[in-house]
């Protein structure tokens, strides 16, 4: 199943082809960096799941979406979407609203903005009408898929270290290395000393990783002596270029032949 939102850096694109790197001979999975969670709701169960991001309105709406489901979509019968509202929801302090509004505000700001950031308005009659009619539904699936992960808002290093088995499958998706733009959503700033942090507990885990990042120089030398495989994205800048690569590291304290120098078409 598809995530219910958009977000920066979200692997859609790449999901399939994670999905594929993931060794199923595990008992709890792990994602420690969740944004939309694309890898989360297009894998198969897993006994013990836990999702988790140090943003605070994001991990709401997912524990709104879970535990206060009708309340959430009941609050859409009446809201119209407009630049007026969108402008409004802005402004709104979060820490002011209760949960429900809380979620409710975040959904609406990623759904009509310009790239899920959460700062232009930006939609179209069709958008409009996609997403009000699906929203139910989609919900309805999240919640479902959601009833028995568990929910986590904790700095990636703890909560690495209070899972970490010889049973236990994390995938990482942090922040891109050398970008900007995260604070937008309200995530804060991811530092190379994070990276460095990260890749320090990564090193010792008991557990296996599987780690997505950009590929940067300074990625390539802060894991070099790591199982290092490089795959292209394809985006098409048009319809007529299809040139465009962009290349993305899969990190992991396992090997798996089937995606070295792969190409995806996105």
């Amino acid at each position: 199943m598809n995530s219910p939102i958009k977000w920066m850096g979200g692997k859609f694109r790449l999901r399939n082809r994670i999905l594929e790197m993931l060794p199923q001979d595990h008992l709890c999975f792990v994602e420690v960096f969740g944004g939309a969670g694309w890898v989360l709701f297009a894998k198969s169960l897993s006994k013990i799941e836990v999702l988790n991001d140090v943003n605070g309105e994001l991990i709401n709406f997912f524990k709104v979406v879970r535990d206060k489901t009708q309340d959430f979509i009941r609050a859409f019968e009446y809201l119209l979407v407009s630049r007026q509202i969108f402008e409004e929801y802005k402004r709104a302090n979060p820490q002011e609203l209760d949960d429900i509004e809380r979620a409710v505000r975040f959904y609406y700001l990623v759904h009509f903005s310009f790239g899920a950031r959460m700062q232009s308005f930006i939609i179209s009659p069709t958008g409009v009408r996609l997403v009000l009619k699906t929203l139910e539904q989609e919900i309805k699936q999240t919640r479902e898929r959601l009833l028995n992960t568990i929910i986590e808002n904790r700095d990636f290093e703890k909560l690495i270290l209070s899972y970490d088995r010889p049973s236990t499958l994390f995938y990482c998706d942090p922040p891109y290395y050398g970008l900007t733009g995260y604070s937008s959503q309200g995530s804060r700033v991811f530092t190379v000393e994070d990276h460095i942090r990260l890749r320090d507990v990564l090193s010792r885990l008991q557990g296996r990783y599987l780690l997505s990042i950009n590929d940067h120089p300074d990625i390539r030398e802060l894991y070099n002596g790591f199982n290092i495989e490089e795959v292209s994205l394809r985006y098409s800048v048009s319809r007529k270029d299809k040139s465009t690569l962009k290349k993305e590291l899969l990190i992991s304290n396992y090997y798996n032949s089937n995606i070295a120098n792969s190409q995806i078409a996105a």
